[in-house]
């Protein structure tokens, strides 16, 4: 979770064609009305009213007894394989204080790959494969990839060592998967890119619901890739960063285009049937007041919290009530 591609507004622009996009999107939330329509939200899913995130360090204890009924974490406790929660310490944080059902979600990025994973291999210290890019400027030990590329496909979705499979092997409910914005970053040289990272997506969830039925699939900072029908047949709901406050620098409002670009690709996404997850980095009592009233009115659930997520976010209760509309989930008595 970061600040890696908010793309400005006049970026976007010049990227995507308005007349292509306002048919896809409204042939894409069309269709997924209908394919709703055939397969209901299954009864099992635990309803959701609110969600928090965390992403280092977290204790299972901690979230065990938080009040969130999704949350987000690593796999690991450390980021290496020697920290991964262990199937119990899954479960442990899957049940609430009440004995019910909570969603717990791991961190898996796909348009970086992260030099501390066990994936990573030491000669590439000096000598990286052509399909490793640049590094990622804001965040240390984190390298932009070439997403479409086989051989990290291979790494982290495909065979028995991908390190999708070792988030399924845990018994985690799903993925929060970061990184599925790196196309903004490759299209202008690439245009392929968008529909390259769609694919990438639908693998994710295909190859996860072959292991796992039911298992979720969330993708973050992904709002311009709703114009694909098969975009939205393959993710479970769409989690939002920055959406009113922070592109800029923290606390600082955001341009009123590209908050009512990511408004419009938003809504369509709710209007098919994903929930929308939304956080803020803010502080300010004031600016948490405006969000509170701008995501409860659209049904938005949210979360605030610190922009390096060392602690769970605070979930913020709006009345609003979700649902995944997948009927394969069969685990929610824990």
């Amino acid at each position: 979770m970061r600040r890696t591609m908010q793309v400005s507004w006049q970026r976007v622009k010049q990227l995507l064609l308005p007349a292509r996009l306002a048919v896809g999107l409204l042939c894409a939330a069309c269709s997924m009305t209908e394919a709703s329509n055939v397969a209901p939200a299954g009864s099992c899913y635990p309803e959701m009213n609110s969600w928090s995130i965390g992403l280092q360090g977290a204790d299972p204890d901690e979230v065990a007894q938080s009040a969130a009924d999704l949350v987000i974490i690593d796999y690991s406790k450390t980021g290496t394989d020697e920290g991964a929660y262990s199937p119990r310490d899954v479960r442990r944080m899957q049940t609430r204080p009440d004995g019910g059902r909570r969603l717990v979600l791991a961190y898996i990025n796909v348009g970086e790959i992260e030099t501390y994973r066990s994936y990573w291999q030491e000669a590439w210290n000096t000598r990286p494969p052509a399909w490793i890019l640049g590094p990622n400027p804001n965040w240390p030990k984190h390298f932009y990839v070439r997403y479409w590329d086989p051989e990290w496909r291979n790494i982290i979705l495909r065979g028995p060592d991908a390190f999708l499979n070792r988030i399924i092997d845990a018994g985690f409910d799903g993925v929060m998967v970061d990184g599925s914005d790196t196309f903004e970053l490759r299209q202008a040289q690439r245009p392929s890119a968008p529909a390259e990272m769609v694919d990438l997506l639908a693998e994710l969830a295909d190859v996860a619901h072959r292991r796992s039925p039911g298992f979720l699939v969330i993708p973050n900072n992904a709002e311009g890739l709703v114009s694909f029908p098969k975009f939205l047949s393959s993710v479970d709901g769409l989690l939002k960063e920055d959406l009113y406050f922070g592109v800029e620098q923290d606390g600082t409002v955001n341009e009123p285009g590209m908050v009512n670009w990511s408004l419009e690709r938003l809504d369509a996404a709710r209007s098919a049937g994903l929930p929308v997850f939304l956080i803020e980095y803010l502080e300010t009592p004031s600016q948490r007041s405006v969000v509170r009233e701008r995501a409860a009115k659209r049904g938005y659930l949210l979360s605030y919290g610190s922009r390096d997520l060392s602690r769970l976010s605070e979930p913020v209760p709006l009345g609003v009530s979700e649902r995944f509309r997948s009927p394969d989930f069969t685990s929610c008595g824990g």
